[in-house]
């Protein structure tokens, strides 16, 4: 038996042929595009953890800085209070 016996075989033949390579293409371009979507999230996962980090960073460094102007104002509120005794003493000792 030969497989083409008219012009609707050689037809049907083409359409097949037409299909799975239009469907070999969809299925190529599906993948591509999954493999994409992956590696975009992995990226914006990482991009993400930098941003945190640096958020935690951001924030230690706020904090050291809060504790750090507290300790100025108390050592100037000290150093008022003994430039105070200093000077009382002064006043007492001229007099």
């Amino acid at each position: 038996m030969f497989l083409l016996q008219n012009s609707h075989d050689l037809l049907n033949l083409a359409l097949t042929l037409a299909v799975l390579v239009l469907a070999s293409l969809l299925a190529w371009l599906l993948v591509y595009f999954i493999l994409t979507a992956k590696e975009l999230y992995h990226a914006t996962k990482e991009a993400h953890e930098g941003v945190k980090s640096m958020g935690e960073v951001i924030g230690a460094f706020r904090e050291k800085m809060e504790h750090g102007f507290l300790l100025i104002t108390l050592a100037t509120q000290a150093l008022k209070k003994v430039v105070g005794i200093v000077r009382e003493k002064k006043e007492k000792n001229s007099k």
